[in-house]
């Protein structure tokens, strides 16, 4: 099959069959007359199980274990299980911060030191909220950092997750926070009589352009 073929067979796009493929997960041989990948039955049905199993929200890491034959899928599927408990309890955290702002009415002039305060308290009592960390891990993941292996000192760093996530955090100012610094600089500019309407909409542009790739690199594939 083409890629093509088991892209609409399997209802995802060809980016993300590519993406597993570039992760090494799954590895079409290539036909002689054409040089395009021919994938199997036994592609399209590791494919499917990579499939599953990001389902379950395993990394992309988890799966390249998973799929080498000394896995223990078994004691990986408990692993993962009381991992998704804490995610549960993580989400209920946040429930419950959003019930007590909308009890509260909050809008865009909120005490943020107030909330800031009631979430280090509930900490305090053993509940648990979302970390940035799991956005990052994966916009590492997606950012295709093995393109860069032929440089001095990367192999280590690949391997090294806190700097994967330097890294995620480094795409973020560059493709969120700049864009915006910039938006907001030129419309205070205009604002004080400065500025230039098409500056302003040229970054807004750009904005936009460098925001949705950001937001690519976040997704799940």
């Amino acid at each position: 099959m083409t890629i093509s073929e088991v892209a609409k067979y399997l209802d995802v796009d060809i980016s993300t069959v590519r993406f597993y493929e570039r992760k090494g997960l799954v590895t079409p041989a290539r036909r002689e007359d054409s040089k395009y990948r021919d994938y199997s039955e036994g592609d399209v049905m590791t494919l499917k199980r990579i499939m599953l199993y990001r389902k379950l929200d395993f990394s992309i890491e988890d799966i390249q274990t998973i799929l080498s034959e000394n896995a223990d899928v078994h004691e990986m599927l408990v692993s993962r299980k009381k991992q998704l408990e804490a995610q549960e309890e993580q989400l209920l955290g946040s429930l419950a911060l959003c019930e007590k702002m909308l009890d509260d009415n909050a809008g865009k002039d909120m005490e943020v030191d107030y909330y800031l305060s009631y979430v280090h308290e509930e900490e305090q009592k053993g509940r648990t909220f979302p970390d940035i960390v799991p956005a990052l891990d994966r916009v590492a993941d997606n950012m295709n950092m093995e393109k860069y292996v032929g440089l001095p000192f990367m192999p280590q760093l690949l391997q090294n997750a806190v700097a994967r996530r330097i890294a995620a955090l480094v795409a973020f100012a560059v493709l969120v926070v700049f864009p915006v610094i910039c938006i907001v600089n030129n419309i205070m500019e205009i604002a004080s009589g400065s500025g230039s309407i098409m500056k302003l909409i040229i970054w807004c542009v750009y904005g936009v352009m460098m925001i949705s790739v950001f937001m690519r690199l976040i997704e799940k594939k």
